[in-house]
């Protein structure tokens, strides 16, 4: 099931929960409370090829309701790009028609893309983007917010605003959560593109593919579909306030989560040496048109 919006295209997956293809008969246990059966995975693809897939206003703004608008049922967001590139950045056309206006007024532009940031930032279910061509400027913010990156080892990664006379400010904060200070500034100033090995040293990325791209986001999506929803979500929460100081407090954390369902449950299922009850399968696999 997808929809179209203008240079976007959004389309859903539905899951299979791994017991369900058990031939077992399992008692009446913890295991029939979980109501995963409209659990999917949702793609949203950048659709505009010709630019690059550079971003209007009009992509950022729908992309950004569309992801506040996000249902609980999902499981697992994709962003790709279609044709060449993934995301060559923010349209400069766009910014070049806020030239000559009110501070207030770029101010306000500005957080259009900021917002689209924060809410692929807050999404509580993993996030994976796949990266091909050219990935610069607002591209690389898109990806410094993450959790996971597959990239394409003919890609090119770099901060082109230098050249353009633009502060890349809006995602700095993202890249300098992935990106050594030292390192940041250098690509920053220069401009000079992020060498692959090092992308993946810094966690900016994190797998590589030179054909089938779909067969290695299959596996990624695989391994978090492994896992408990409900600590994911709380794990990107930790992650997000910081796991290091003297502020945290990781027993407190962990006898919060123990004593919820999800722990019953996944206790339980070890126990049983059954499949969890949140584990889900893939139908299909995602088809990537590049």
């Amino acid at each position: 099931m997808g929809t179209s919006h203008i240079y976007l295209h959004v389309k859903s997956y539905t899951l299979t929960a791994l017991n369900s293809l058990s031939d077992s008969q399992d008692s009446p246990s913890l295991h029939d409370s979980k109501d995963i059966s409209k659990s999917k995975v949702v793609c949203l693809a950048l659709s505009r090829p010709h630019k690059a897939n550079a971003l209007t206003r009009d992509m950022v703004e729908q992309a950004t309701a569309m992801l506040e608008a996000l249902a609980s049922d999902v499981r697992i967001f994709v962003i790709y790009g279609e044709g060449s590139h993934f995301c060559s950045g923010v349209d400069l056309q766009w910014l070049n028609s806020s030239v000559g206006a009110s501070y207030k007024q770029q101010k306000k532009e500005g957080e259009i893309f900021q917002r689209f940031l924060l809410a692929l930032y807050h999404l509580s279910c993993p996030t994976i983007a796949v990266v091909h061509g050219s990935c610069a400027g607002g591209g690389l913010g898109i990806i410094s917010v993450c959790d996971s990156v597959i990239v394409a080892e003919s890609a090119r990664l770099f901060l082109g605003e230098v050249h353009v006379g633009l502060l890349p400010a809006t995602i700095l904060p993202y890249l300098a959560k992935k990106i050594p200070h030292g390192h940041l500034q250098r690509y920053a100033l220069s401009g000079q593109a992020i060498a692959l090995k090092d992308a993946l040293a810094y966690g900016l990325c994190h797998r590589t593919f030179l054909h089938q791209p779909e067969v290695i986001l299959s596996k990624e999506i695989s391994c978090y579909l492994e896992g408990s929803c409900q600590v994911q979500s709380r794990l990107k929460d930790l992650f997000r306030k910081g796991v290091k100081g003297a502020d945290y407090s990781g027993s407190a954390e962990f006898a919060r989560m123990l004593s919820e369902e999800d722990a019953a449950l996944g206790l339980q299922s070890f126990c049983e040496k059954t499949a969890s009850p949140w584990a889900l399968k893939l139908h299909e696999l995602i088809k990537l048109p590049f």
